[in-house]
């Protein structure tokens, strides 16, 4: 077997990769077609194939930006598993990274996939999670074990819209351990995740107007705050949700990070722990008020805990 790099665009292997990849669909699609159009700013799109007389048997992609990557649509031909095709692409993905400065490479894969244990040999390490009604597990890879402590430096902060290349960034700042529990009503995720499919599903309604999303970072660019206000898709009726979450050394920005926010002139709903103080006094200096209290309404280490409703109406 071959192994060969391609970075996009690169209209030589654009037909091939996305024949062999055609099993993605949705957002995952219209991804790699940006991709190949050069439409994804700074994000830099990585695949690492498997070839064998000029046919492609596997694949490694990734995306990165700023020394942050997520890796994803691992895929083998049929009829070349059990070979070691996957192994051997991961493990010459991994040292590039490495080599060329990679600090943490992120990625969602199915609980107990047999091909996690590969994963796992090669240093990346189980995000605990207690998401409801998923069965998908994280893995995160940092080359230094010391990263997050230096890239969550407090500092002065700014907020601006997300780009395209704050997709791992954004992956990295939702698995982090601590802080707030619920952290996207929209895309359910609770406690310690990533937001790959959440960051391409935002960006998506960002360009059709159906989103408006901010995130804050300190002056090294470190994002430490993320939040998006979408359509309530559970109502006919116009109710918008708003998200955020900030790292636990930043949750007392958050009034900077809301203060960025547009708010339409249709209700606006939060939901949040009752005992997230900080969260609770940031969204009250934007007219939010507590509308309700959802008892027990979700398990948090064995423990039901209370969700109020913030809401900011005219």
């Amino acid at each position: 077997m071959g192994i060969c790099l391609v970075r996009t665009p690169d209209e030589a292997y654009r037909d091939q990769i996305l024949s062999f990849l055609g099993h993605k669909e949705g957002m995952w699609r219209w991804n790699l077609e940006l991709s190949f159009e050069g439409k994804l700013d700074e994000l830099e799109t990585r695949f690492y194939l498997g070839t064998i007389n000029d046919r492609i048997i596997g694949n490694v992609s990734t995306w990165e930006h700023d020394s942050l990557g997520v890796l994803g649509h691992v895929f083998t031909a049929e009829d070349q598993r059990r070979k070691g095709v996957f192994k051997a692409l991961l493990a010459l993905c991994i040292q590039d990274f490495q080599q060329r400065g990679g600090k943490t490479m992120i990625l969602g894969t199915p609980a107990d996939a047999p091909w996690n244990r590969i994963y796992k040999s090669v240093g990346f390490g189980s995000i605990v999670s207690t998401r409801n009604l998923q069965k998908d597990e994280v893995m995160r890879y940092d080359v230094d074990p010391d990263f997050e402590r230096k890239y969550f430096q407090p500092g002065q902060v700014h907020t601006r819209e997300p780009k395209w290349g704050d997709w791992p960034a954004i992956s990295m700042l939702y698995s982090v351990q601590g802080g707030w529990f619920v952290r996207s009503i929209k895309h359910r995720i609770f406690g310690a995740f990533d937001y790959e499919d959440g960051f391409l599903d935002d960006m998506k309604k960002i360009l059709q107007r159906k989103c408006q999303a901010r995130v804050l970072l300190t002056e090294a660019e470190s994002i430490v705050g993320h939040a998006t206000l979408t359509p309530h898709n559970r109502w006919d009726c116009q109710v918008w949700v708003l998200d955020f979450f900030l790292h636990p050394l930043f949750e007392s920005h958050a009034v900077s990070l809301l203060g960025t926010m547009c708010w339409p002139k249709e209700k606006v709903q939060c939901y949040v722990e009752a005992d997230s103080h900080q969260k609770i006094s940031a969204l009250s200096t934007q007219e939010f008020y507590k509308k309700t209290v959802l008892s027990k309404q979700i398990m948090h280490k064995g423990k039901a805990v209370d969700i109020l409703i913030m809401e900011r109406s005219l």
